[in-house]
């Protein structure tokens, strides 16, 4: 999830013949001049849209705008954004703030309660047909209501997985993992692969910051980030997680704690798993094609490791919204469409996260696909046999997961001690959701 922390800025200014369907949008961009991007050349509206991710996607993404863009004969242009995971929420927050969110956004259902008000109900456009859903099902189109109103158009759902290097085990001597394991066999397998690897290379890459993750550490436990407006966890809970992860450290599985602090806003291509530095990686399984489309060494995908008293896998969605204070709502409604509808934009698209949730997305990447889009889409479907939802966060609930990442970096630099930063976090959290 760590990825670009810059944010890229295009702006194109080109003339293509567009279908006569568009042409309500293209007469609201002629009207109103401008998006909350700057204007486009000869008049046309620009407008801005904004992802997580890093340079390998966002070259997809920015191949499925310029589609998009070519069908609106120049009168409405994109500037596209993007940084990591981590760094796009806060950057998310502040532009909502200000009332200059991107028109298009990429969201999850957890930062929803904080976004929604800023957020435009696309229900009327689905109504009209000009966002079609049809080949969604009720439970995807329901996922993407807050407050009975459509505020996301859902795009894919993830699951935590353990992503690994083949060529690294293969180089160690060690079997890759298959079927169910536990936290232990994850931490012997570490701290084997550094030992065997050598050369200032490690078992697995530092993931305790990741807030999801951390989710998924409490659904085993059977509880959960929030209930409500509260959180349903304790205090022991997030020491137990950030004891887990620095036992890894102290084991020699993980980096020390100054390489994962001074790698961790590094892009997916220069990190320690993209640069063959590290064998392991506690992610979410819709990474693998994109990690894949760069990396030499052929990757696998493992369950994430089991602990507690349940056996379960949070799924995670991934939505696409529109800007309630957009200059050109028809234009940015239309790219949500675009992108799930249009052939040469689902090739691109892909499973990019995670299992598609649409059936025509899915049945078209299903045809020809190579076997790390295989692997994916096998996972997701086992996945999906035992997982449950996230708990819905509360407003201030996205802030609880970058106080997660701050309390897991506060142990890693040895500023804190694991009880220490638990402590200390737990009651940033309680104030950031009271």
């Amino acid at each position: 999830m760590t990825s670009a922390t810059r944010t890229r800025i295009r702006t194109r200014a080109r003339r293509a013949a567009g279908p006569a369907f568009l042409a309500g949008a293209l007469a609201l961009a002629t009207a109103c001049g401008g998006g909350t991007g700057t204007s486009g050349e000869g008049g046309g509206s620009q407008l801005r849209a904004a992802w997580w991710g890093g340079e390998a996607r966002a070259e997809r993404f920015d191949q499925i705008v310029d589609g998009y863009e070519a069908q609106l004969d120049g009168e409405v242009t994109f500037k596209t954004e993007f940084a990591g995971f981590d760094q796009y929420w806060p950057r998310m927050s502040t532009q909502a703030a200000g009332k200059n969110l991107p028109d298009v956004m990429f969201i999850t259902e957890r930062q929803i309660a904080d976004f929604a008000p800023a957020l435009l109900d696309l229900q009327s456009y689905v109504d009209s047909g000009e966002l079609d859903l049809s080949s969604f099902s009720d439970t995807y189109i329901e996922s993407g209501k807050y407050d009975d109103e459509l505020k996301m158009m859902p795009v894919g759902a993830t699951y935590p997985t353990v992503q690994y290097n083949q060529v690294l085990f293969e180089e160690a001597g060690i079997p890759v993992p298959e079927g169910d394991w536990t936290w232990e066999d994850f931490k012997d397998t570490a701290v084997q692969l550094t030992q065997k690897l050598g050369d200032g290379r490690w078992g697995a890459q530092d993931s305790g910051g990741i807030g999801t993750l951390f989710e998924n550490f409490l659904l085993q436990r059977e509880k959960s980030l929030f209930e409500g407006s509260e959180l349903n966890f304790d205090v022991q809970d997030l020491e137990d997680w950030l004891q887990l992860w620095e036992d890894l450290r102290q084991a020699g599985a993980t980096p020390p704690g100054d390489v994962t602090v001074e790698t961790s806003s590094l892009t997916f291509e220069s990190s320690l798993f993209g640069t063959d530095k590290v064998a392991m990686f506690y992610t979410s399984h819709n990474q693998l094609p994109n990690f894949q489309g760069f990396m030499d060494a052929p990757l696998g995908l493992a369950p994430a490791p089991q602990g507690g008293t349940k056996n379960v896998l949070m799924i995670i969605g991934t939505f696409m919204s529109v800007s309630a204070d957009t200059s050109n709502p028809e234009a940015a409604v239309g790219l949500l469409n675009h992108w799930v509808n249009d052939s040469e934009a689902i090739d691109l698209f892909g499973a990019e996260f995670g299992s598609p949730a649409s059936q025509l997305v899915s049945d078209q990447i299903s045809e020809g696909a190579d076997e790390a889009l295989t692997a994916l889409l096998e996972y997701g479907h086992e996945a999906e046999k035992i997982a449950e939802l996230g708990s819905p966060r509360p407003r201030g609930g996205q802030e609880v997961e970058t106080i997660i990442a701050s309390a897991n970096e506060n142990v890693a630099s040895g500023a804190m001690t694991p009880t220490e930063a638990a402590e200390t976090a737990y009651a940033d959290a309680e104030a950031a959701i009271g």
